[in-house]
């Protein structure tokens, strides 16, 4: 809580067989907490992942990603931003690697996303 700088919840963003890495999160204008991270490792290739934490928690794959980096290296080039006009949306960008070859190859994504109520 911002106002006392008390911790009031502690959500944890974990996956049993991936790793979970490079989150970026805001608040919308509701209130609601929206993540966008990348997932990987356990035989799955660096993907893009966005959530909604807050209420009913919902974290989607947005983007798979179809191989790693040659180098085994990912970078953190993650965020999100609350949605222009009204700010109930979530806006994120990230990338996957498709297939292809090299580190110039990358993939932009870029997702827009919130609840259904806030369409």
């Amino acid at each position: 809580r911002s106002s006392t700088l008390k911790l009031f919840e502690n959500i944890n963003v974990w996956d049993p067989v991936s790793a979970t890495c490079y989150g970026a999160l805001i608040a919308n204008s509701n209130g609601d907490m929206g993540l966008t991270y990348t997932i990987g490792g356990g035989g799955r290739f660096p993907s893009m992942v966005v959530a909604v934490l807050t209420g009913t928690r919902r974290d989607v794959v947005a983007m798979a990603g179809t191989r790693g980096p040659s180098d085994d290296q990912w970078g953190d080039y993650m965020s999100i931003r609350r949605d222009h006009p009204d700010g109930k949306l979530f806006v994120a960008a990230g990338h996957t690697l498709q297939p292809g070859s090299g580190q110039a190859d990358a993939t932009p994504q870029f997702v827009r996303f919130g609840r259904a109520s806030d369409v």
